[in-house]
């Protein structure tokens, strides 16, 4: 008696490697995104505040030089993002033109860094978010392969 057994290999390495290189792009662009929400949070008006004056209006009064820069508007606070910026190349900041200013000062101010910070508590939270945001798009784009 002779048993035959046929096996077929549907070899799909491209494919799969398109996978990956499509999660870890969406893995880097998570940490980005992680990064700008660090830099809104730690402008939540810390060290600002608005007191009131003589006159019984609101005067505002600038956060102290070294910490990150108050909320007045809260327009810079609402305006951080991240973007892509090619092939595995992500970053996080802001468009309004006075954020490079309060990250890096002036010569008549000094700076109220916020972005710094951010990307420091980043360092320690990006493995994570980026390992984890890999292995789940791996594993529901993989699954698609059947």
């Amino acid at each position: 008696m002779t048993i035959r057994i046929n096996t077929r290999v549907d070899w799909r390495g491209d494919e799969f490697m398109g996978i990956v290189d499509e999660s870890v792009d969406i893995g880097l662009g998570n940490v980005a995104a992680a990064g700008a929400s660090m830099a809104a949070q730690s402008m939540p008006g810390a060290g600002a505040s608005a007191v009131p004056g003589q006159s019984g209006r609101l005067r505002y009064t600038p956060s102290l030089p070294g910490q990150p820069p108050g909320v007045r508007t809260g327009r810079l606070r609402a305006a951080q993002n991240h973007a892509k910026l090619g092939r595995g190349r992500w970053a996080f900041g802001t468009d309004v033109n006075y954020g490079g200013f309060l990250e890096r000062g002036t010569s008549r101010m000094a700076a109220r860094p916020y972005l710094a910070g951010a990307a420091q508590r980043l360092k320690t939270r990006a493995q994570g978010i980026f390992s984890r945001s890999v292995a789940r798009e791996i594993a529901k784009r993989a699954g698609r392969l059947g």
